[in-house]
């Protein structure tokens, strides 16, 4: 009789290269629960150095990865962890950009992204949307506006770039972070309060009489504040759960009892798949801005 594979990660059961038993191994012996993992684990010799496995068995799983990443046209979060820190740092370099971060779907920590988006806050936005699109190793300048720049890299990854000001900043952060099912559980929060909460701003409905308070929230943290609620970290914004966990405590009593790094790992909501972010670097990405040599002149495009 088989043994029971439920309690084993899918993604792994689902490649070919990999028998369940080995999926078992590599789960118990190495903790790998995701692709990512896998392929961290693979290319620090984990793997090879595992009975049972060996040189070839570790190039089979790496082109396996290989195949559905280039077939997929998704890219592995580990891949590209060093391109979001570079350019991350590129824009903060910046003297006209107070703050920047990546959002959507990478800062919520999901496994895999198909694009990358970037928001910056700055009272120089066209500026600041040409120095984007100077970035090295971009293969093609799709748009630069006066608040937003879109490009896609030489490895074939799509990026895009918007610009808000400082206090619009919280918002459009909140906002561009996702997930459009949080957004909606939020916003539908807010409207029973009297708000409307946007991109832009928490501001009073039409006919409402409250005191606003736009120009007083500088982060995130108090957008949920005003609207009586604990921070949600953004790897749980998926309105699978976090709303309730945050409203009887049962979030602030998890987080308590965990460490940072066992927090960073392991924190999840009802129904929800654990997010994690895998610190190899992978082959397809490992050279996309491997530097930057940015000027600050450009022709508008």
């Amino acid at each position: 009789m088989p043994e029971p594979t439920s309690d084993l990660p899918a993604d792994l059961l689902d490649l070919q290269c990999l028998s369940p038993q080995e999926v078992k191994i590599l789960h118990k012996e190495l903790g790998i629960a995701s692709l990512g993992t896998l392929e961290a684990a693979c290319n620090s010799g984990k793997v090879e150095a595992l009975a049972g496995f060996g040189k070839k068995s570790v190039q089979k799983i790496l082109g396996e990865l290989d195949d559905r990443k280039r077939l997929s046209g998704r890219f592995l979060r580990a891949d590209v962890a060093p391109v979001v820190e570079q350019i991350v740092g590129i824009l903060r370099s910046h003297p006209d950009v107070t703050d920047a971060e990546v959002v959507g779907t990478y800062r919520r920590e999901r496994e895999t992204v198909d694009d990358l988006h970037f928001l910056v806050a700055t009272t120089r936005p066209t500026d600041v949307t040409k120095f984007f699109t100077e970035i090295e190793d971009i293969q093609q300048v799709i748009l630069q506006s006066n608040r937003k720049a879109a490009v896609r890299l030489k490895s074939g990854l799509p990026c895009d770039l918007r610009a808000v000001t400082p206090a619009e900043w919280p918002f459009a952060l909140l906002h561009f972070t996702g997930s459009k099912e949080h957004l909606l559980e939020l916003a539908s929060r807010a409207l029973k309060q009297g708000l409307t909460l946007n991109e832009y701003h928490l501001a009073p409905v039409n006919g409402e009489t409250w005191n606003d308070s736009t120009l007083t929230i500088k982060e995130e943290a108090d957008i949920y504040g005003e609207l009586g609620l604990s921070y949600i970290d953004p790897k749980l914004r998926e309105n699978r759960g976090e709303f309730e966990a945050v409203e009887t405590g049962e979030m602030t009593r998890a987080s308590s009892n965990k460490t940072a790094s066992e927090e960073s790992s392991t924190i999840t909501t009802p129904g929800a798949t654990p997010a994690r972010c895998d610190s190899s670097i992978g082959r397809s990405a490992t050279s996309v801005v491997s530097t930057h040599s940015i000027t600050t002149e450009q022709v508008d495009s």
